[in-house]
Order: C-alpha cells, then structure tokens, then sequence
C-alpha cells in the first residue's frame, strides 16, 4: 500500500455559489493534519466479539486484508476489557495518515464540510476565510464524488478575485471544479 498522500483525490468538499443565472464552485481543501482522526473517531470497538463497528467496515476489512486482525490485536493491548468503547484516536490512524484512505467511511469524507464539532479543523478555517473574503458565507455546502460535479461557470472578475487569495492546492482544486479555461 502507498502512503496515503499518493491517493487521488476522490471526493470534492466545496461550496456552491450561485451568482446571477451562474455559479462557481468553491473547494475547502484538506489540510492532511490528521486532528479528525485524533477528535472525532466513529470506530467502536467490542472486545468481547473482536469486532470493530464504523460504516463501511467490510470495505476496509478487504482494503486492509490480514492487517485488519494486527489492528484488532492492537485495540485488545490498549483497550482490554469486555465493553464496547469508541476509539480515539482512529485506530486506522498511524503517524498522522490514515491506513485505510481509499475505503476510509463516508463520515471522514464529508469532514469538515458540514462542521468542525470542536476539532479545530485548519482546513475548515482557511475555508471560510476564503468564502468570507469573497462574500460568500451563505453558500450551499457539497460533499460528492469529484467525477460527479457539475463545473461552475466563474466570470473572469470572479476568477481574478479568487487567484488573489487563494493558495496553490485551492487554485489546482478550484480549476477542477470549474470551467476557467478561457481566463487562463
């Protein structure tokens, strides 16, 4: 398995903002710190079964093969006990990445699209920085596979505006979510 930061990006967190009969497509763009994961697990884990619960567990199950059993194994020499308990940090998580990006549960994808719930999310900030700058707050919200999104139509004014503010991972993302061709 490659490193997590080899993974294409499969899922588009952005807002939507409608500007007249138009609209242009925002992205938030991860910041890869790895604090959802720290925060906000959803993996329940119950010793008693050696089972873990979180969406989408046999995807990961198949994803990790023979791995998944030193995970649990792991779990059992730091949780013990016979009660179910949620498990923080994510126990998929090693060294700041997640082990199971490409089948992670569609909860982590959607983070922190509809809210940060006390992690602190750097991405989510610098999101609504950008969306404020542009005047923009009140934008619709979308998470949805990126092969899926209907490009935004920016005019070029607005195209300007973003490049000035914006960094190069949300400008790369910004061109794929949008059709800016003709102001490159």
């Amino acid at each position: 398995m490659g490193s997590p930061e080899t993974f294409k990006l499969d899922t588009a967190l952005f807002a939507r903002v409608y500007l007249g009969s138009n609209f242009v497509n925002i992205p938030l763009v991860c910041r890869k710190c790895g604090k959802c994961c720290e925060k906000l697990s959803h993996v329940v884990y119950y010793p008693d079964r050696r089972e873990i619960e979180v969406e989408n567990i046999e995807e990961i199950r198949e994803f990790l093969g023979i791995r998944y059993y030193e995970v649990l194994e792991e779990l059992e020499r730091e949780v013990g006990g016979i009660n179910a308990v949620m498990v923080s940090p994510c126990p998929f998580l090693r060294n700041g990445k997640c082990t199971v990006y490409p089948a992670r549960p569609a909860s982590c994808k959607s983070f922190p699209i509809y809210g940060d719930f006390g992690v602190g999310c750097p991405a989510l900030r610098r999101f609504e920085e950008v969306l404020k700058a542009l005047g923009c707050e009140k934008a619709e919200r979308v998470c949805m596979p990126l092969d899926s999104v209907e490009k935004g139509k920016p005019s070029k004014a607005f195209v300007e505006k973003y490049l000035s503010i914006a960094e190069e991972e949300e400008i790369e993302l910004f061109f794929a979510l949008n059709s800016v061709a003709d102001f490159i």
